[in-house]
């Protein structure tokens, strides 16, 4: 079996990449596709509008023997003190800065179904965070995910819910403190 090799991209390589990310977005998505949220043309026109064009845009992208199986991205956040007051009262032992302070958005991580269960979600999400220079990262995940259970062995607390668009879920909202990167 080949060993998964994980790549980092910046925002125009990632955007280059979406003919091949959407077959894996799809497939992995398969059972949330009767929802208009998680149809293609939205997730394509959120990355390309909403995601890569932000500061401190990263996509991490997983290879079997050169074919493309999954993929990892995130993003900058700084209007992030709705984030640290939701932290601060749900992880009371957590220090939350008193001046506003960036977080890590991790936006999407995903899969072909294929693939699954042999650690690469795992291996995608580690190299995403890998050297991040926030303190906190912050994710979605909606509740019948069976994903949030791997993202709480991980490291991912659930801090509140949130509906971040007028015609998305409501999500679990999930935060995990990033260790400090030596600079």
């Amino acid at each position: 079996m080949a060993d998964l090799v994980v790549a980092r991209h910046g925002p125009d390589e990632t955007l280059a990449m979406l003919r091949e990310m959407l077959p894996v977005y799809v497939a992995a998505e398969a059972e949330q596709m009767h929802d208009p949220f998680y149809w293609p043309d939205r997730f394509v026109d959120r990355l390309e509008r909403m995601y890569a064009p932000s500061s401190g845009f990263e996509m991490v992208a997983g290879r079997l023997d050169g074919r493309l199986v999954g993929f990892a991205f995130g993003t900058t956040r700084e209007k992030s003190q709705r984030v640290w007051d939701a932290v601060g009262k749900a992880l009371p032992g957590m220090s939350v800065p008193e001046k506003r302070e960036s977080i890590f958005l991790f936006c999407e991580i995903n899969v072909h179904p294929s693939c699954q269960g042999r650690g690469y979600g795992r291996a995608l999400h580690d190299a995403l965070l890998a050297g991040r220079p926030e303190r906190l990262a912050f994710l979605l995940v909606h509740p019948d995910n069976l994903a949030r259970f791997a993202y709480a062995s991980w490291g991912w607390r659930k801090i509140g819910e949130q509906q971040p668009f007028p015609d998305s879920p409501v999500f679990d909202e999930m935060a995990r403190v990033l260790p400090l990167r030596r600079l």
